[in-house]
């Protein structure tokens, strides 16, 4: 039989089975298109996201300043090479220390208060604390610190830092310096007035000396009696009292001096010291000199008789009731010496090492400050020489030795 023609309405029926057959094929394209176009705009992000964060990570580790990240718990989150270079410790070090193992012990009660601020919502700016490395060195730091919250609760600290460490050493120096320069410029101006007060004393003390010589002379052509013997024992006590005061005013001018380097004569100096220090021991210790001839020395300011003084008081010190100080001199090839001599109780063994410890006294409440022997033994440095204990022994007494250059390097 011959094959019967489709109808038209057969065909419309084919035609549109087949547009929706590609109609599905189109969509079930399309939805593959824009699955794949969500997945590499989702992988774009992420690559971004990844991008960016290298580029912060790059910029938190390769900085030169110090940041940390530190739990509640004092454990550290995360501290980048910088902190870990400074501080000297390796990556794997972090987890078995916390934020009080680097921050120095005079310092951990100002950080547990910033850290009580920072709990509560607060950022520290500009805070400044002191790191030890792993060494045990002292690193200043200077910085910003804050706190990080996830769903409302506080979850760490971060902070970044700045070693100012050689910043703080120059404000130090630069202060030093200052005050060098203001205790100069005060050492100066009393100079001048102690010259203007020796010279007015000195001018009525002149008047006075000369009366009483004349008193004197006239008395001795008396004729001899009681009369005349009082007139000549007052005259006499007071022309001492005169030579006394002179002497004290001439000590008084020699131990102002401007703060500047000097030659001197040793004994000189001891002298005038036990002139200025008379009424300390006086009519209780015996004053003993062994000096050498010495050559001049080359010192700063008043400097070594401070010293001087200083061992001077010590020795005295040391003598509860009546004793002896003998004070010897003498040149040992490129040094001269002074040794200081006391019959003293001496110095018990178990502080023989502290003696020259800032504030470190052994006399009793407002008698010391602990600074005497401290300052004289920096002076001593100062000089390029050196003061020591060269001997002593409870219940005999001690002996201090100052040796001083000949030449000293300024």
């Amino acid at each position: 039989m011959p094959k019967k023609n489709p109808s038209q309405e057969e065909i419309y029926k084919a035609t549109i089975k087949h547009l929706e057959n590609q109609i599905k094929v189109l969509e079930i394209t399309h939805q593959n298109d824009f699955e794949q176009l969500i997945l590499t705009n989702e992988e774009l992000r992420e690559a971004e996201k990844r991008e960016s964060e290298e580029k912060f990570r790059d910029l938190f580790e390769n900085t030169t300043d110090l940041i940390q990240s530190v739990n509640l718990d004092g454990s550290f989150v995360y501290v980048n090479n910088s902190w870990l270079t400074s501080l000297g410790y390796r990556k794997e070090d972090i987890s078995n220390i916390s934020i009080f193992d680097i921050i120095h012990p005079d310092y951990h009660e100002h950080c547990k208060e910033m850290f009580q601020q920072i709990m509560s919502g607060k950022t520290v700016n500009n805070f400044e604390t002191v790191f030890v490395s792993n060494k045990g060195n002292e690193i200043t730091v200077e910085g910003n610190v804050n706190a990080k919250y996830e769903n409302g609760e506080f979850v760490s600290t971060r902070g970044i830092f700045r070693d100012i460490t050689e910043r703080k050493k120059a404000e130090k120096e630069r202060k030093n310096l200052e005050n060098k320069l203001i205790q100069s410029e005060k050492s100066t101006a009393l100079v001048r007035v102690v010259a203007g007060i020796a010279h007015e004393i000195n001018n009525p003390l002149s008047a006075v000396q000369s009366d009483l010589y004349t008193i004197t002379q006239y008395a001795g052509k008396l004729p001899d009696s009681k009369q005349q013997q009082k007139i000549l024992k007052i005259a006499n006590r007071d022309l001492e009292a005169i030579s006394r005061a002179t002497e004290i005013v001439l000590a008084m001018k020699s131990t102002h001096r401007p703060e500047e380097w000097h030659l001197t004569d040793l004994n000189n100096e001891i002298d005038t010291v036990l002139t200025l220090y008379h009424k300390q021991y006086k009519n209780r210790i015996k004053i003993t000199k062994d000096y050498s001839s010495l050559p001049q020395v080359n010192v700063h300011g008043n400097d070594i008789g401070q010293v001087i003084g200083n061992l001077l008081m010590n020795a005295i010190d040391s003598i509860p009731e009546k004793g002896e100080i003998t004070l010897s001199t003498k040149e040992i090839e490129d040094y001269i010496s002074l040794s200081v001599k006391d019959t003293g109780g001496g110095i018990p063994e178990e502080i023989q090492n502290h003696i020259f410890d800032p504030f470190y006294t052994t006399k009793g409440v407002g008698k010391g400050t602990g600074l005497g022997l401290s300052l004289s033994y920096q002076i001593a440095e100062k000089h390029e020489g050196r003061l020591y204990v060269a001997e002593t022994k409870q219940g005999t007494g001690s002996t201090f030795t100052l040796e001083l250059p000949m030449e000293v390097k300024k």
